[in-house]
């Protein structure tokens, strides 16, 4: 866990009819950070047909950091990830992938490695290409609307307008986490990153326990 990172991915679906749904919510934290930290606009990127992805070469301190889009399907998004990193040279342990997780309240955040691919068709595309060990920046959307809904319809379904509005006003701490794991590596940087999904969970314990309470 000691390595710096080299590369962070932002896993989404091609195409403007996804852009806007929950499962391209790592491609959009990513297109935030490259704007908001390197300043590199929507036309700043470079599309590569070959290695099938759009990316951005940076050359950051002494170091050069790629921010790379896949330009595939979620499902098909680990052999352009592979492929890119392979002609790069680029770790696994290198990588950090932003992604979309149901499991975590929308617009929070947290950092893990070494997990399955919780239902996650572009994780485990990725882990079947490159294995376990790259760094999960997982981006919260919240759970199913109720128990029937299929889970492929949740997260390719249009982000809410105050679910959009959760995420967006959390934007410049998930770009500071990403900007800390830049600088400092995972082993730093985890308990600091996740320090805040643990406060919310507390917080929602607690008004909880103040509903039953009333």
């Amino acid at each position: 866990m000691g390595s710096l990172p080299r590369i962070f991915v932002g896993l989404g679906n091609k195409g403007a009819n996804y852009d806007d749904t929950r499962h391209n919510v790592g491609a959009y934290v990513l297109n935030e950070f490259a704007l908001r930290v390197f300043e590199i606009k929507p036309d700043g990127w470079k599309i590569d047909n070959s290695l099938g992805c759009k990316f951005a070469k940076i050359f950051y301190e002494d170091r050069v950091i790629f921010l790379l889009r896949p330009d595939t399907f979620m499902n098909d998004s680990g052999g352009a990830i592979s492929k890119f990193c392979s002609y790069f040279k680029i770790s696994v342990d290198e990588m950090v992938v932003l992604c979309d997780d149901i499991t975590i309240p929308v617009g929070e955040y947290k950092l893990t490695v070494r997990e399955g691919d919780a239902g996650h068709n572009g994780v485990k595309n990725l882990i079947e290409y490159l294995g376990y060990g790259f760094f999960r920046f997982r981006i919260g959307i919240g759970g199913k609307k109720h128990r029937y809904m299929l889970l492929a319809d949740h997260v390719i379904g249009r982000l809410p307008a105050e679910d959009r509005k959760k995420i967006d006003e959390n934007l410049n701490n998930i770009c500071n986490g990403l900007k800390l794991l830049l600088d400092k590596g995972a082993s730093y940087s985890m308990n600091i990153i996740n320090r805040g999904i643990r406060k919310h969970s507390e917080e929602e314990s607690l008004q909880s326990d103040n509903d039953i309470g009333h």
